[in-house]
């Protein structure tokens, strides 16, 4: 089983210095898709304080395999309204 280190950089970098012992890419990828969705369910509306997150997947060589990141824009709309309600 190869190990596969799942880095976040949510406002503040963490880095995954433990890493996870997974039997193939394939593996290795969905637990980033899960990893990136956990995260998401879990800074719900709290997202939008910092709106860009990142996780880098390496292997124990630290190559990096995947990126994947998820960016909030909010809309000149919403900001208008926004500032005017408030």
């Amino acid at each position: 089983m190869e190990r596969y280190f799942f880095h976040i950089d949510y406002g503040e970098f963490s880095r995954d210095s433990e890493g996870t012992s997974l039997p193939n890419l394939r593996a290795a990828r969905g637990a980033a898709v899960q990893l990136l969705g956990e995260i998401l369910r879990d800074a719900g509306d709290e997202f939008w304080a910092k709106p860009d997150l990142i996780v880098t997947v390496t292997d124990s060589t630290d190559l990096t395999l995947w990126t994947l990141t998820v960016s909030g824009d909010e809309a000149p709309s919403v900001s208008r309204n926004r500032a005017l309600s408030g």
